[in-house]
């Protein structure tokens, strides 16, 4: 299931059924939630992918709605990105969620890395393989 938020409007979902989560995604990276949602159907594990294609104005009662546990998933560096201000909504929120961030570490070698944008999102870890294997890894916690 892709659900889209405007972020201008609070979100609308009547669905439930959900067994693990949700991937909470920016645009670019629609394509890669898609596949990893696919890999984690092939391990019996349900999720959204949910699209985010601005995050101004971004209304925290959108996570209400949400499963429990929530993946962001960006292409950039992890601090003071999306993935940074859906935890602030969720501690400023005193909501009840698990949030796993992935994106670009700041202080690892790939900085430094050169490369066409597949290759890039490999050595990232920004693949649907890498994605679901972080996924299935935290949910070993």
């Amino acid at each position: 299931m892709v659900l889209g938020i405007n972020s201008a409007e609070k979100m609308r979902i009547t669905t439930s059924g959900v067994t693990f989560g949700s991937s909470i995604i920016g645009s670019n990276t629609l394509k890669i939630a898609v596949e990893t949602r696919e890999l984690l159907l092939s391990h019996n594990l349900d999720s959204w992918v949910v699209s985010v294609p601005s995050v101004k104005p971004f209304y925290r009662e959108n996570l209400d709605t949400l499963p429990r546990a929530l993946v962001t998933i960006e292409e950039h560096k992890l601090e003071g990105g999306f993935g940074s201000m859906i935890s602030e909504c969720i501690t400023d929120g005193d909501l009840d969620k698990k949030l796993l961030r992935v994106g670009i570490e700041e202080d690892t070698w790939v900085n430094f890395a050169v490369g066409d944008h597949e290759f890039l999102r490999e050595v990232c870890g920004l693949t649907s393989e890498g994605i679901c294997e972080r996924i299935l890894f935290s949910t070993k916690k």
